[in-house]
């Protein structure tokens, strides 16, 4: 899980790049270490994937929500 199985992120030969630097690494995989301090640096960038994924669902609640209250506005 540490390590990236991308096919286009992988390098001709070698091995896998590590999944933090590709902007892959889990934040619920490294919940027992977010209380150490290094775990802090670059965390945007590290988690990347993650908090893209985490605004995208909140945005598509906004939009499920927004659609549900236009829907009972049509009946007035």
């Amino acid at each position: 899980m540490i390590r990236s199985t991308d096919g286009e992120s992988l390098p001709g030969t070698g091995a896998k790049p590590p999944a933090a630097d590709c902007g892959q690494d889990l934040v619920l995989l490294d919940l027992p270490g977010w209380l150490r301090r290094e775990r802090w640096r670059g965390f945007s960038r590290r988690y990347r994937e993650d908090l893209a994924g985490f605004v995208l669902a909140w945005g598509a609640v906004g939009v499920l929500i927004l659609s549900a209250w236009a829907v009972m506005q049509i009946g007035r």
